[in-house]
């Protein structure tokens, strides 16, 4: 019995973790562009990290199309 629990958290727990660790690859622009209007970690081709937004058509604060590489979702803001 104890033995089936521990193996149910388990799978859980790597659920989420596989959960986590998609999230938290970069995506280059070259393979998909991030959902429009939706905060983004982006990373430019200086190699520096920025919040952006994507609008469909361009970045709102980076100053060309090209200027991003990869991006990826935030994570979920702090619980209260």
């Amino acid at each position: 019995m104890f033995d089936d629990d521990v193996e149910l958290v388990e799978k859980h727990y790597l659920k989420k973790l596989k959960e986590i660790a998609e999230k938290s690859k970069w995506i280059s622009v070259k393979d998909k562009m991030p959902p429009e209007d939706e905060a983004v970690l982006a990373w430019n081709k200086e190699g520096f990290p920025m919040i952006d937004v994507w609008s469909g058509k361009m970045w709102g604060f980076a100053l060309t199309v090209d200027e991003i590489s990869h991006w990826m979702p935030l994570p979920e803001p702090p619980k209260k």
